[in-house]
């Protein structure tokens, strides 16, 4: 679905994001930004609802995305989605650790 990400993050983003966002924002930020198609977005989507959701307090990539798409701005969704990324990364690189 998102090729420039590892599908484990992806099952990650989505787990968390259905839990800060209405599936309709979901779906027109990820098919507008990602070049996604709304059946890879409803079926990631799905997958979150099913996944556990993480124990995150504070959980800025909803607003992020929020922000970028008020702002019609594919570049702050790219950044903001890319950052997040990144911070997953060093997390999974703590935990073989």
């Amino acid at each position: 679905m998102l090729p420039d990400y590892d599908p484990e993050y992806v099952d990650y983003l989505f787990s968390r994001l259905v839990h800060d966002i209405s599936d309709k924002y979901i779906i027109e930020i990820f098919t507008k930004y990602f070049d996604c198609t709304t059946k890879q977005v409803e079926q990631a989507i799905k997958k979150g609802y099913e996944a556990e959701r993480p124990n995150i307090f504070h959980d800025y990539i909803g607003s992020a995305l929020l922000d970028a798409s008020i702002n019609d701005s594919q570049e702050q969704a790219q950044n903001a989605l890319d950052d997040d990324f990144h911070l997953w990364e060093i997390m999974e690189l703590r935990k073989d650790n």
